[in-house]
């Protein structure tokens, strides 16, 4: 059921919409019509909505009420019902010529309660580049796995919803976790230089950094899962000097936040203005994390004044009640792995030297069964992700580039 309230005030007299007075003559002015379109209407939590206004008249301004306790002024959000029940939504918008109109939709999304997640029984998934394959194995050691070989070039690897995905210099392709299914997804032949990936089954879609040069600038590009409506989701020219810029990326799909781990190098030791500093300058070669909402790009760097020195990979304990806590990243040169957390701009060290064989790697986190995974030049490793205790080697001898987990 869908109701339209509009109400019009001239000297205490409650007129119907479209009437107005002028000089003791009743005039009638054109109602304007205002709808909005929502989808999906149904859903398990977390369960994603789109809503997009239909008007045909210059808006001042927005209200939506989700009514789930929730609202926004945004033209057309995005919302994530967290609670299961049916929910009556309403949009009430002003008009520039200060016509306003509400439309209330009742009963209008419907969310049920999905099942208590269980701990993923999914693999340890890795990639070996030099190999040109992606292996998978039992997450406490065990039988290997060739998922998928051949691959030219691979760089970075995300899975979710039993899917592989990865990139491999100019081109995205995926692959079932059992190997089957194998397709390329976007390729671009002028983009040799693909860096991280990382999906977002809630939203949908898949994201990726290009390095890029100082040419065109770093990019971070965004698809559907199955490649369709590929874009630029941002574009950074400052990112880029000497193919710095975004390298690696995490995305908290309960929080809708992407997270990414860049390089920045001044070009010729000039300071350079950049967006996404907490300074309206930096002057000093550094690394740093950031995060963005999803919805729309503003990025907020996490923890600045990293050593100008590559980290191997970027992780998050997703699956957390709320969102994720930390992030975290390697160093190998520091013998480290680090973690801050994601309302911080502090860091400390999770597992610390004498428990990481030198140069730690590759990252994975469970936050389920509360493990870390990384790889290093012996191996496998595995602990307690609380403090790094109880270290085991779980495949020995393994080279992995890159772990990843179906979280």
């Amino acid at each position: 059921m869908q109701r339209l309230r509009t109400e019009w005030q001239a000297v205490g007299i409650v007129l119907p919409a479209g009437v107005l007075t002028l000089a003791g003559c009743m005039l009638f002015q054109p109602k304007a019509v205002v709808d909005f379109d929502a989808t999906p209407l149904s859903g398990m939590t977390p369960h994603r909505v789109d809503f997009t206004p239909i008007v045909e008249q210059a808006v001042a301004t927005y209200e939506w009420d989700f009514g789930d306790g929730n609202t926004s002024t945004e033209p057309a959000p995005s919302h994530i019902y967290r609670v299961a029940g049916t929910f009556t939504v309403s949009l009430s918008v002003e008009f520039a010529d200060g016509q306003a109109v509400e439309v209330v939709k009742e009963n209008l999304v419907d969310v049920t309660l999905a099942a208590p997640k269980l701990p993923p029984a999914g693999p340890l998934v890795w990639l070996n580049r030099n190999q040109g394959r992606i292996y998978s194995g039992p997450r406490n050691g065990g039988e290997i796995t060739t998922i998928v070989s051949g691959l030219q070039w691979p760089d970075h690897i995300a899975v979710a919803d039993d899917t592989v995905y990865w990139t491999a210099d100019w081109y995205v392709e995926r692959v079932k976790l059992d190997g089957t299914g194998r397709e390329t997804i976007f390729h671009r032949w002028d983009m040799p230089a693909m860096a991280g990936i990382a999906v977002d089954p809630v939203g949908g879609k898949v994201y990726w950094a290009y390095k890029g040069d100082r040419e065109h600038g770093t990019k971070i590009w965004r698809s559907n899962l199955d490649g369709s409506g590929a874009a630029i989701w941002v574009s950074r020219r400052e990112w880029v000097c000497g193919s710095y810029g975004p390298l690696l990326l995490a995305i908290d799909p309960e929080e809708r936040r992407p997270y990414w781990y860049e390089m920045y190098q001044s070009c010729e030791g000039t300071p350079t203005p950049i967006s996404l500093s907490v300074t309206p300058y930096i002057e000093r070669n550094e690394c740093s994390v950031h995060w963005s909402p999803l919805g729309h790009f503003a990025g907020n760097k996490l923890t600045a004044g990293l050593a100008l020195r590559e980290s191997e990979a970027l992780a998050l304990d997703l699956g957390l009640p709320g969102g994720a806590k930390y992030v975290y990243w390697t160093d190998p040169q520091g013998d480290a792995i680090w973690r801050s957390y994601v309302e911080s701009f502090s860091f400390v060290p999770v597992v610390s030297l004498h428990l990481v064989t030198k140069s730690p790697k590759a990252l994975a986190i469970d936050a389920y069964e509360g493990k870390i995974y990384w790889s290093s030049s012996d191996g496998i490793h595995r602990a307690n992700l609380s403090d790094g205790s109880d270290e085991e080697l779980i495949y020995p001898g393994v080279h992995a580039d890159v772990l990843a987990l179906d979280i």
